[in-house]
Order: C-alpha cells, then structure tokens, then sequence
C-alpha cells in the first residue's frame, strides 16, 4: 500500500486518521494491498476498511483470534495458543506450535473435561489465575474456567514422563509463540501482557511433558500439579 492507495486517500480513512491523531500511542495500523486495518486500544475498537471487491470475502469470513487476541490486556487477560483440562478443579494448560499436539492430549481421555484444545484465556481475578474456556475447540464444553494449576509444554515422545523445567523457559515459549497477538499492542500492553505470563509461570509448577499418540497418564498430571 502506498500513498496512492485509494483507501489512504478515502475522505472516511483520512478522517479516522486525524482522530487518531489525537491518542496516537494508543493506535496500531495494519496495511495491505487491498485493506487497511487501524487497531483503536483507547476506544476499544478495530476499524477495517477494504476495497469493494473484496467485500464478499470479508464479509462470509469468521471472526477469529488473530482479530480479538489483541484487545485481551486491556481487560487484564491473554489468549493462549493452548489446550486446556481439568483435573480436580484445576486446569492443566499444554503448550506447544501447531501440530504439537495439544488436541491429540485431550482426546486422550480428557474429552468431558476440556476448557479448549485450541485457544484459551488467562486471567487474574482475586489474586488467583484462572483459564477460561473459548468457542474455539473440537470439543464445547463452555462456557467454563478454572483456577490454573500447572504449565505443561509437550513433546512427543515414544513413552509419558513428566521433566519439571524453570518457568523462563516456559515464559520465553509463550512470549515468542504469541508474537502475532503482541505485534499491535501499545508498549504500555506489551509490558502488561509480558508482566501477566511472567507471574502465571511463576505462580504455577511448570512441566516438560513427553507422550506418546495413545497415552496420558492423568493421575500424574493431576499430582504433578499439586508440588506447586
């Protein structure tokens, strides 16, 4: 997109623009060829103005977690590329990239108890983390939450075991995977966002987790969690 574009030179995009003018650490653009996307933090919005033929694909698309997941600090919370069960009130939360298997682990007996194997949400309420479940998983079970119990990073593996690891290398993972949901956010979220993963893994026992297709030993999740 260059200073030609016709959406830059909209009388609506120009306008919106000043207004943001007037917070500017406050505001993020996202610019493509044939759309332009301005993230407003100071008045909670995401404005998205696209040329007209690409309206229908606009229009008959979802909305996703790339487009909420940044709005989340603002209300003290971070959505989490994560799968999520709960153990005896707790919620063990698995980490890994995209085919690392967080949704082969919930199939594996944990079904009924699954917040989401896809994207969740972290919380601090009353001084205590919580997970909450989202619309994104293979298995609505929502809506629904629980107090975070423990951090798990997955590995697969020919035999389960469970290796207790030190929580930077969990933060390091978290932060580095969410790139995409940090990329819009104000240094002031940022910081907040990077403070909120830094103390969760601190508050919770942070676990390597190797497992093979077929096998989750849960009863040593379950108490995995409890050496907190």
């Amino acid at each position: 997109m260059g200073p030609d574009s016709p959406l830059l030179k909209s009388p609506m995009v120009r306008s919106q623009l000043r207004k943001c003018l007037r917070h500017p650490e406050d505001i993020s653009l996202e610019m493509h060829s044939e759309s332009f996307s301005i993230f407003d933090f100071y008045s909670k919005k995401l404005m998205i103005y696209y040329l007209l033929k690409r309206k229908k694909s606009l229009e008959s698309s979802t909305v996703g977690p790339g487009i909420l997941a940044p709005f989340f600090p603002l209300f003290g919370g971070f959505m989490l590329h994560s799968s999520s069960s709960v153990l005896n009130n707790k919620a063990a939360l698995f980490l890994a990239k995209d085919e690392g298997g967080k949704t082969t682990v919930m199939k594996n007996g944990a079904a009924q108890d699954v917040l989401s194997d896809d994207q969740n949400i972290l919380k601090k309420e009353d001084g205590a983390f919580l997970v909450h479940s989202t619309p994104w998983s293979t298995f609505p079970n929502g809506p629904r939450k629980a107090r975070l119990g423990g951090l798990f990073m997955l590995e697969k593996a020919s035999e389960f075991g469970l290796v207790r690891i030190n929580p930077v290398d969990v933060l390091t993972f978290l932060w580095t995977e969410h790139e995409g949901y940090t990329l819009f956010l104000p240094k002031k979220l940022r910081v907040a966002a990077f403070d909120l993963l830094r103390e969760a893994c601190r508050s919770v026992p942070t676990y390597r987790m190797r497992f093979p297709k077929d096998y989750i030993d849960w009863d040593a999740v379950d108490r995995a969690m409890e050496k907190g």
